[in-house]
């Protein structure tokens, strides 16, 4: 596989904000996320504390 070559190549899914990833509001699909209770973005879309928090969860790398 190839690395991403830029980070709008790195799409990131989001529990939807609507719906708090069900798909569903109420007895009606969420309008939202079209029912699939994802939020996907670009890499490049996040907001900066959203950033810091997805970097604090990936494995830091061995360096040697």
């Amino acid at each position: 596989m190839e690395k991403p070559r830029t980070l709008t190549d790195i799409r990131i899914a989001f529990p939807c904000p609507s719906c708090s990833g069900l798909g569903r509001t109420g007895s009606t699909n969420c309008a939202y996320c079209q029912a699939t209770g994802w939020e996907i973005r670009d890499a490049s879309q996040l907001k900066p504390h959203e950033h810091r928090r997805l970097l604090s969860k990936l494995p830091k790398l061995a360096v040697g």
